[in-house]
């Protein structure tokens, strides 16, 4: 399969927990579509919580679900990856690839309607490197706050400390805020209005915050001034309630009171969902992968062999065929992104190898070699990848133990490297459209703490050669770059990379619209879905 991003050309000269359902049934679905100003409301399932809708502390799918929904960055994408104009009309990229300049549409306005201006851009941006949470890591040492500055009231500059070239990539997660509501509403010091954002929406999107739990339902309702049009019967309502229990979301279809299941259900919702009359699948592959990874700072994950041998032990090909879908992964990068560098191939399903490797192993000769597995509780296609791992590793000389953790728990678990099970299965899922983004995130030891990056790998040489690939003018040099970057992970068989997700949805037959974007969450943009029925 060839790639799908090609990198931006510079114009000449200048990628949560579970929550309970105790009150799911007591939600209504209204769908009124028979007068010509008909609203439609739609019911999603989330399979987690949200943790947080401040866009500068978002972390995983939820969060950047509500993001995309409730605020704007200066740019977007399109499906395949090149950046698009959103609140920046058109930009210009200097010569030296270190200055940016944005210029702000003329009919874009906040939520409040007050106009968006350069300055609520920087205000922004710097707020988002002060607080240092979320997207901020992609900024950190990139882009000081006093060399973010506004030219004119529509003009805003960005000069880089180095040479960036995934850079345009990112620009969709520089969500802009609406500084004066803000500012107005913070409690004295609270310079950032943390706590004001961390509760109400004050951006740009086609949504506004209508209701939210924190811990269950959250509830959308459509912009009626945003600026760019919503087409033919836009969905008006969407409430997203935060379970992924198998027999709620079947319940719920059945009786038609979910229009659009997440994409965490097991194979046996999925075909019981496709039974129905009203209903349908939707498969897409995408640039979201699957990976067990392994701690390398703790026993007995610190061992090669023992990485190597969790790798052979793994029955990738029934995972794909019975219990996940997707393409195997050759390599840590999905194929969207680029093919896989030459001569790397899918590890085998070997026992016999995989005995070998333990035998190979420090920890050989010991007894039973106790390993704790964790996953995501609550999601059943976890559960059964974790239980074939551990049927064929217990043949093997291991104790698997497997321990399922709400989202997060994870993610604080994630937090240090003692903290950090030895072995987790993890999506991880592009926050901007590069390789970079799946492989910095990962493997860089200045991305470490995260639930990306729960191998802890410290290798200089990967560090020094994604610092290289961010620096590479050319798409060739940064290709070669990037195949020597998973060499190298290979080699060490750094992480077990299982396959990249082809992503699953029960949908009514009525919405129409979905398309998978690669940027986290960026898909479930509601503005861009449509209701065909009525």
């Amino acid at each position: 399969m060839s790639a799908l991003f090609s990198p931006s050309p510079l114009w000449g000269g200048w990628r949560g927990a579970t929550g309970g359902v105790a009150c799911l049934m007591l939600l209504t679905l209204t769908l009124w579509t028979g007068a010509a100003d008909a609203r439609v409301s739609i019911t999603m399932n989330t399979g987690q919580i949200f943790g947080t809708i401040d866009p500068a502390k978002i972390k995983d799918y939820t969060d950047y679900l509500a993001a995309v929904n409730l605020y704007e960055g200066l740019t977007t994408i399109s499906p395949s990856g090149e950046a698009q104009p959103l609140i920046a009309d058109h930009w210009e990229i200097a010569a030296d690839q270190l200055t940016y300049r944005f210029h702000i549409a003329p009919d874009v306005s906040f939520q409040s309607g007050t106009r968006i201006r350069a300055e609520d851009v920087v205000w922004s941006i710097q707020r988002l490197l002060a607080l240092d949470q979320g997207p901020s890591f992609l900024f950190q040492g990139l882009l000081s706050p006093d060399n973010v500055r506004a030219i004119d009231p529509e003009t805003v500059e960005l000069r880089l400390n180095k040479i960036f070239s995934p850079f345009l990539a990112c620009t969709p997660l520089l969500f802009v805020l609406d500084k004066a509501a803000i500012k107005a509403k913070a409690a004295q010091g609270d310079p950032w209005g943390e706590a004001i954002v961390g509760d109400q929406a004050l951006g740009s999107g086609p949504y506004q915050l209508g209701k939210w739990s924190h811990a269950g339902t959250m509830v959308l309702e459509r912009n009626e001034a945003y600026h760019l049009p919503f087409g033919d019967k836009p969905i008006d309502e969407v409430r997203l309630i935060t379970t992924a229990e198998e027999a709620t979301v079947k319940a719920m279809t059945a009786r038609g009171e979910l229009q659009m299941t997440s994409d965490l259900q097991s194979d046996e919702t999925y075909q019981a969902i496709a039974q129905l009359p009203n209903y349908r699948v939707t498969r897409t592959p995408t640039a979201t992968a699957l990976y067990i990874k392994l701690n390398h700072k703790v026993a007995p994950t610190d061992d090669i062999h023992i990485r190597r041998a969790i790798a052979y032990a793994l029955d990738t090909a029934t995972i794909i065929e019975d219990i996940y879908p997707g393409e195997r992964l050759r390599g840590p990068l999905p194929s969207l992104f680029a093919d896989p560098a030459d001569g790397l191939g899918a590890v085998p399903f070997d026992l016999a190898k995989a005995a070998d490797e333990v035998k190979q192993s420090r920890y050989a000769g010991k007894g039973p070699i106790p390993l704790i597995h964790v996953i995501a509780a609550d999601t059943a296609f976890e559960e059964d990848i974790a239980l074939l791992l551990k049927s064929t590793l217990d043949t093997i000389g291991f104790d698997v133990s497997i321990r399922a953790e709400a989202w997060d728990r994870i993610v604080e678990l994630a937090a240090k490297p003692e903290s950090t099970p030895a072995s987790s299965q993890i999506l991880v899922s592009p926050t901007y459209a590069s390789p970079d983004s799946m492989l910095y995130a990962q493997y860089d030891s200045h991305a470490a703490g995260t639930y990306s990056s729960m191998s802890w790998l410290d290798d200089p040489v990967i560090d020094g050669l994604i610092d290289d690939a961010r620096r590479a003018p050319e798409a060739v040099s940064r290709r070669k770059l990037y195949d020597d970057v998973a060499r190298r992970l290979v080699d060490d068989q750094t992480d077990v990379f299982v396959l990249a997700e082809t992503e699953r949805h029960g949908m009514s037959n009525c919405l129409e619209g979905y398309r998978y974007y690669p940027i986290q969450s960026f898909g479930y943009n509601f503005s861009k879905l449509r209701w065909v029925c009525g």
